[in-house]
């Protein structure tokens, strides 16, 4: 650790940073850059504000995210659970019930991990993904971040939105996004001046990663969309809009490619010029650009 000014209490194991604190956890490949640290070396906790940014790595490409506090601490010991039969009550309205205990034979070995919590008004930006939301967590356990709280994500040309944003990682890059509800993926489709948007909703969204880019998502059950078809010459022939139980969505070159229905297909299309494309949009649809952090240094500013 490195900062303007250093103050460690060796009775009371803590120790306070101000001034352009940078922290480095070499185990875990993360750096923290803040202005005010506060570190409990007993508990071994970490409480950083005034513009903290936490740097992960993630392969070649670093996730930075940047919030209005941060809090770092081990992850707690999960104990397992024992079910056993208890039974309640006198007379008449004896009865036995299932009871669930903790087993303190057994706790799952948390040794070195660590989870942070970062709260409020966070921005994700990396060179291939980018995000807002209120509120994250990540927990090294199980290599979840949970972005909570109207949730924002930007893939190259692609947004996903929803109730809250499960991002997978492994070691080295994004495997994996997952939207438990209210999911939504839009594409531009065209220049920016035409306006045109495919899109997909329903209730939950899985998408997969390649090369820490989106590939392909699966939408279910509930499932719309609104995409504009091309001929073999990239020109427009019309909108396509659907409704399945379930569909498959590919990505190519960064913007929608290929939607798939399956189960309890509708579908109607509809010529471009007879179409009314001011309203052409599902009823989710939020096209966000404007909010979508541009640079590293808006993360740092």
């Amino acid at each position: 650790m490195e900062a303007d000014s250093l103050y460690y209490d060796k009775g009371q194991a803590f120790a306070k940073a101000r001034g352009d604190v940078i922290a480095i956890d070499t185990v875990q490949d993360i750096t923290l850059y803040c202005q005010y640290a506060d570190m409990d070396e007993y508990h071994k906790t970490t409480l950083a504000t005034v513009r903290p940014v936490l740097k992960k790595m993630n392969g070649d490409d670093s996730l930075f995210i940047r919030a209005d506090t941060f809090y770092m601490a081990p992850v707690v010991p999960i104990k397992d659970s024992i079910k056993i039969i208890k039974t309640e009550g006198k007379g008449k309205k004896k009865k036995q019930v299932e009871v669930m205990i903790a087993d303190t034979t057994t706790v799952t070995d948390t040794a070195d991990l660590r989870y942070f919590i970062g709260y409020h008004h966070v921005k994700i930006f990396s060179d291939s993904m980018q995000g807002l939301c209120d509120s994250i967590t990540y927990s090294q356990q199980d290599s979840v971040l949970r972005m909570i709280y109207d949730p924002i994500v930007w893939s190259r040309k692609s947004q996903i939105t929803g109730d809250t944003i499960l991002l997978y990682t492994d070691s080295s890059k994004l495997k994996k996004l997952y939207v438990p509800d209210k999911a939504f993926v839009v594409s531009q489709s065209g220049p920016d001046k035409s306006k045109l948007y495919d899109q997909v909703q329903g209730k939950t969204l899985t998408g997969f990663f390649e090369d820490n880019a989106i590939k392909e998502v699966i939408v279910k059950p509930n499932a719309e969309a609104i995409q504009y078809s091309k001929d073999d010459n990239d020109a427009y022939i019309g909108v396509n809009q659907a409704s399945s139980v379930r569909m498959r969505v590919l990505f190519r070159d960064q913007q929608i490619e290929y939607i798939f229905f399956e189960q309890d297909v509708k579908q109607k299309m509809t010529p471009l010029d007879k179409a009314d494309l001011p309203n052409m949009k599902l009823s989710r649809f939020r096209w966000l650009e404007d909010k979508r952090p541009k640079s590293l240094k808006e993360i740092f500013e």
